[in-house]
């Protein structure tokens, strides 16, 4: 299969968020991207999405590229401040957008951009004879 990119600016509205993981659900279902990864996928691009509306403040370009061992999204906003992994009282309601990414993706990285930031993760298959899943989490 041939991958699939598709991209979209999003409101700065958090109702928006719901928009953004149908966007990478469908990419990833178009691509023949694995059920598992596609799951993880929608999981931080929720993440990523709602942090760039509730700290960017600005509208959000959404970017994703699915194939069927591979997925990279990109969410850009127009605040240039950096994201920080927190590490939020274990009764906190919020805080733990990043540290899931950072757990999840196979990478994950930041883009400074001349208005604003970045924020980019990839999904890859764990390598051959890995005790690894698709999500490069320990199997269970």
């Amino acid at each position: 299969m041939s991958p699939v990119a598709e991209a979209i600016t999003l409101e700065a509205d958090p109702g928006q968020v719901a928009l953004a993981r149908q966007l990478v659900r469908r990419a990833c279902r178009n691509a023949g991207t694995s059920d598992d990864m596609s799951d993880a996928a929608v999981l931080l691009t929720s993440e990523t999405v709602t942090n760039a509306i509730v700290h960017g403040g600005s509208t959000v370009l959404l970017t994703v590229c699915a194939q069927p061992f591979q997925v990279r999204v990109e969410v850009s906003d127009g605040n240039r401040s950096q994201p920080v992994i927190q590490r939020p009282d274990p009764a906190a309601i919020s805080g733990r957008g990043l540290s899931i990414v950072s757990a999840t993706a196979s990478c994950w990285g930041v883009l400074d951009l001349q208005v604003g930031k970045t924020v980019w993760f990839e999904l890859l298959p764990a390598p051959p004879g890995s005790p690894l899943n698709a999500n490069g989490q320990p199997d269970s």
